[in-house]
């Protein structure tokens, strides 16, 4: 006997397939960028203890990929910051970093590969090299 409680076991998880690649303008977009980044590189990946904030943040503009529901946003599932040095030692210079995508969305194959292009064609817009 099929009861409610095994189909529902066996319906796959919704994941989102729309998202939105941006910059994060919100303030719960970057708290959610944050908190997405201590759970890949502090927990998941254990590369820094704690937390994973540093003095780059000052000045950083973290990019986000929020997915969609509804065409409503509904979640930070990536996200990767852009830099100049704080130093400004070298003008046009501009550095990516702590690029980070939720688990539970590597499979979309997409993400990371897009926050990138975003990095890059910002970079370029703000007078990189």
């Amino acid at each position: 006997m099929l009861t409610l409680d095994r189909i529902c076991d066996d319906t796959p998880t919704f994941v989102p397939c729309d998202y939105r690649v941006k910059w994060a303008d919100g303030a719960w977009e970057r708290d959610e960028a944050r908190k997405l980044r201590r759970a890949v590189f502090c927990i998941e990946q254990g590369v820094f203890a704690g937390d994973d904030t540093d003095a780059i943040d000052a000045h950083a503009q973290p990019l986000v990929a929020v997915s969609q529901v509804c065409g409503q946003p509904d979640q930070v599932v990536g996200t990767v910051r852009i830099h100049t040095q704080p130093d400004g030692d070298e003008p046009g210079l501009w550095w990516g970093s702590r690029l980070a995508v939720h688990p539970s969305f590597r499979q979309q194959g997409k993400l990371g590969a897009t926050l990138i292009r975003l990095a890059v064609s910002s970079a370029h817009a703000r007078g990189a090299r």
